[in-house]
């Protein structure tokens, strides 16, 4: 009996032992260099999956701080908007889908009263002082004088609101529903959000997005193999922006209870064993985005894509000539210098002759003889997602909403840019990127080089895990072997004092 004991405790010791080395690789996998997870070339892009690796890493620091910035926090939408395909009657009524809106005093001033401001207001003569020192250098850069720069402007915006189909997402038409969201205080995370609503939307996104271009290739007498590939390119986007949502949910998975809430009494269901050791759940990991290496081929594309857009406009998103106004100044000025350190890396360098991601390799443009071609293109992009910008009208969660609007708009805000003329970009006098696109572009290059990091870390927790689990099986094997033994010898040693005692009482 004392020996039994023994044996539990030796197993039990074991069990302790091994899961803690799983946990500790766990944890160490945060400090340590993670593995290389898609290895060779991406497709359509002059890079391998290190390379895009190595870059994430280093960028993703100064992303992180940019996007912490007051100019960089505060988007805007309308959470008020109906859904336009079919009737949403499925909310979510968990804490986590619901977002918190900015008060007034969180929205930054100059952005409360623009368009709003008397001249003989003080405060609006003090919010307008930056806007007009910007317009003169502008006019200092350019040569145009500043009315001619207000006057341009002014047609631009009128011009964006009476026109939608120049927009890259869906038009806001009532701003009296508009709203100022804080991007940090409303994180992107695991909701427990699902249903025939969020099935729909997803199908909705990857199907109905048809290109009318490729479908008139034929009458157009431009086809060629290479004819579809503009198809093919926006659903790897989708499917880049999928994983990254896939891999946050991962990040973030708690059990549901029955009813689809998390429940603060159900302590072991809200928090699993693996929530102790601050261990993702590997195999959820693996159901959604490990076992597909597409899906993160995927992924690196997209980030490819993204940072060729944030090479292409640099000088567009230079402090130099784009105004990062709050109405403080030091805001602003952290603003500035965040963007300015961002360019110092690298490939984001005017230097820099390593070309990851070329649009006109990518994009069937070099088969587009005339501008109606590369027009057509370009609009089927653009309605694209529209398309998937009043999609997300249709996902009866808030904080899913809010993050699937910011990360659609800053992959189209990437392909806009890429689609734009290469002297286009280059004027200074184009108004090019709107403040809610700089926001939306930044936010989600900041979200896709967190999810290749992520990937790698849940790669090496994979592996980890899987060698724990061989070393854990090979244990218990022993243990069974070494039980099944002690039983066995047990049972002799019972058996030949039985037969002793029955010896001896013949004896007497």
């Amino acid at each position: 009996m004392v020996a039994m004991k023994i044996l539990v405790l030796y197993v039990f010791g074991i069990f302790l032992v091994v899961s803690s080395v799983v946990a500790g690789n766990a944890l160490d996998s945060n400090h340590h260099h993670h593995v290389n997870v898609f290895r060779g070339p991406i497709q359509d892009c002059f890079c391998d999956g290190e390379v895009i690796e190595d870059i994430s890493e280093s960028l993703h620091e100064k992303l992180h701080k940019l996007v912490q910035l007051r100019y960089f926090r505060i988007f805007q939408l309308n959470l008020q908007n109906e859904c336009p395909y079919w009737d949403d009657n499925e909310l979510c009524f968990s804490s986590d889908c619901s977002i918190c809106e900015c008060e007034d005093h969180e929205v930054p001033l100059a952005w409360r009263h623009q368009g709003s401001c008397s001249n003989s207001h003080e405060l609006c003569t003090q919010l307008e002082q930056p806007k007009k020192q910007f317009e003169q250098l502008q006019n200092s850069l350019k040569g145009d004088s500043i009315d001619d720069v207000k006057v341009e402007h002014d047609q631009w915006v009128e011009e964006e609101r009476e026109n939608g189909n120049e927009s890259w997402n869906v038009v806001e038409s009532r701003e009296d529903f508009l709203s100022y969201v804080d991007l940090i205080k409303n994180p992107e995370r695991f909701t427990g959000y699902k249903g025939d609503s969020a099935r729909k939307a997803w199908h909705a996104i990857y199907t109905e997005n048809c290109f009318t271009f490729s479908k008139n290739c034929a009458e157009n007498g431009i086809c060629t193999a290479d004819s579809c590939r503009a198809e093919r390119v926006l659903f790897r986007i989708i499917s880049g922006l999928h994983t990254s949502i896939n891999a946050v949910i991962v990040k973030e998975f708690v059990f549901p209870t029955e009813s689809d809430r998390e429940c603060p009494d159900a302590f072991i269901r809200s928090h699993p064993w693996w929530k102790f050791w601050k261990i993702p759940h590997a195999d959820m990991y693996k159901w959604r985005i490990g076992h597909f290496p597409e899906r993160i081929e995927n992924l690196y594309f997209t980030v490819a894509m993204m940072l060729r857009a944030l090479v292409k406009a640099r000088d567009v998103l230079d402090p130099k000539y784009y105004g990062y106004v709050t109405g403080d100044e030091l805001s602003d000025l952290e603003a500035e210098i965040a963007v300015d350190a961002l360019y110092q890396h690298s490939i984001l360098s005017k230097d820099c002759k390593h070309v990851l991601f070329d649009e006109s390799d990518v994009f069937p443009l070099k088969e587009l003889d005339d501008m109606k071609g590369v027009d057509n293109l370009r609009d089927d992009f653009r309605a694209a997602f529209r398309n998937i910008s009043s999609i997300m009208d249709c996902v009866g969660c808030e904080s899913c909403k809010l993050w699937g609007k910011v990360q659609f708009l800053g992959v189209g805000t990437a392909l806009k840019i890429l689609f734009e003329d290469e002297e286009n970009v280059l004027s200074h006098q184009t108004k090019l990127l709107k403040r809610n696109e700089v926001i939306a572009l930044f936010n989600t290059m900041h979200k896709l080089t967190e999810s290749v990091l992520w990937i790698q870390r849940m790669e090496t927790i994979a592996q980890n895990a899987a060698m724990a689990k061989r070393v854990l099986n090979g244990v218990v094997a022993s243990c069974c072997v070494i039980v099944l033994v002690s039983l066995v010898a047990a049972a002799l040693i019972t058996r030949t004092k039985s037969k002793q005692t029955d010896t001896i009482k013949k004896q007497l």
